[in-house]
């Protein structure tokens, strides 16, 4: 299976208690360049234009330590994302155009569990701020 994608997902959240605790709800968009095979004779390539998204997520996170350095979370999101392809032999670097379109998908997002580690000082005189 070869493949080359370039993604990127940035996210906005609001979190029910203090930031980094418990559970949030999330806003986040998808921007993905790609280009991939699955060992068949085939591979789909974005025309020079990125498959594009949006979506809502939840999530929940939760210390591991007392300090509160280290924290796992786990997500899980749903939404939209445009994109268009060109399909072409996948033989050698430059196999022949087969054929191209465009579509929508409409569906999971984004999952996931992250384990962070959080780097920060205490700060004289600002003891509200945990970052």
């Amino acid at each position: 299976m070869a493949h080359t994608p370039l993604a990127t997902q940035p996210e906005v959240r609001y979190w029910l208690k203090d930031a980094g605790e418990r559970h949030y709800f999330g806003i986040h968009a998808s921007v993905v360049g790609y280009n991939v095979s699955f060992n068949g004779d085939y591979r789909w390539q974005d025309p020079n234009k990125a498959a594009w998204g949006v979506g809502i997520g939840y999530g929940y996170a939760f210390h591991l330590d007392k300090a509160q350095r280290w924290s796992m979370e786990a997500q899980i999101g749903a939404g939209y994302i445009g994109y268009e392809y060109v399909k072409y032999h996948n033989t050698g670097r430059n196999g022949a155009e087969v054929s191209h379109g465009k579509g929508d998908y409409w569906g999971v997002t984004r999952a996931g569990f992250t384990i962070a580690y959080k780097f920060y000082a205490d700060r004289k005189g600002r003891g509200w701020m945990k970052w």
